[in-house]
């Protein structure tokens, strides 16, 4: 019975419900290679069901869940998530092409021991500060910023001192995320903050632009047109664009024609 056990206490620890694909991610580790068996068995002891597309195992009652969850005593559960998390990162460097719930369920259970993470090594900080950051994109594309900015958060929290210098792609991408999040939620000056990071230690003007982007529309967002038009400029500038300080209205029907040309040209293509 040892095996329903186990089998209890890791699907109480993903809550009510949790994902077959996740139990299945589970079976292929070392931890918890016989976890499949514990669950068909607490089906058939009638503590679990299997029900919804996709496949879901559900605990019969909340008490159920809570009573299993019980199992685990309390000044090991955070450990117990961590173990979890661990084995289940497994799953991610085999490139499986997880989906958004499974990423997000992934980071939920491996940031419950942050501490203990802090102290871990330098690429397992970085791994999981990855993992976060995939699971701050998951819950952009749900729209759901107040989470998003806390995996983010925790993302940047892993980082090592020089992670401009040694991580520098994933330092990037966490940080145009971050202003991102930041001015959806509406916190332009956390997103102000964040892209002039960016402008300070971005190395290449191509890294930069996506930043200016941003930074351009949230100062059209706070009335600041001038600011914005002066940053296009500049920008322009740096590209070997060069920017007329007056054109007349035929010049300007003629721009407007010749970018149309362009942008049709552009459109046939794909």
């Amino acid at each position: 019975r040892m095996e329903v056990q186990m089998a209890l206490k890791v699907l109480s620890s993903f809550g009510n419900e949790v994902n077959e694909k996740i139990i299945t991610y589970l079976n292929t580790t070392s931890q918890f290679v016989d976890i499949l068996s514990g669950v068909e068995e607490a089906i058939s002891d009638g503590f679990v069901s299997k029900v919804g597309e996709p496949l879901c195992y559900v605990f019969v009652h909340d008490k159920v869940r809570e009573a299993a969850y019980s199992l685990i005593p309390d000044d090991a559960k955070d450990d117990f998530h961590c173990m979890l998390g661990e084995a289940l990162r497994n799953g991610i460097s085999k490139g499986d092409g997880l989906d958004d719930n499974t990423v997000i369920t992934i980071a939920d259970q491996i940031n419950h021991n942050l501490d203990t993470l802090r102290q871990s090594s330098s690429s397992m900080r970085l791994e999981v500060a990855s993992l976060n950051h995939m699971a701050g994109l998951a819950a952009m594309r749900r729209s759901d910023n107040e989470t998003a900015s806390a995996y983010l958060r925790v993302s940047l929290q892993l980082l090592p001192e020089d992670h401009w210098q040694s991580s520098y792609r994933l330092s990037l991408k966490l940080y145009i995320a971050t202003a991102k999040v930041a001015c959806s939620s509406g916190y332009m000056d956390k997103s102000d903050a964040a892209l002039k990071v960016i402008f300070k230690e971005a190395t290449s003007l191509e890294d930069k632009l996506e930043a200016y982007y941003l930074y351009v529309n949230l100062l059209h967002s706070q009335e600041r047109g001038e600011e914005a038009h002066m940053t296009c400029q500049d920008v322009l500038a740096q590209l070997g664009e060069k920017v007329p300080e007056y054109v007349t209205p035929e010049e300007s029907k003629k721009m407007i024609q010749e970018t149309i040309m362009i942008i049709s040209g552009l459109s046939e293509e794909k």
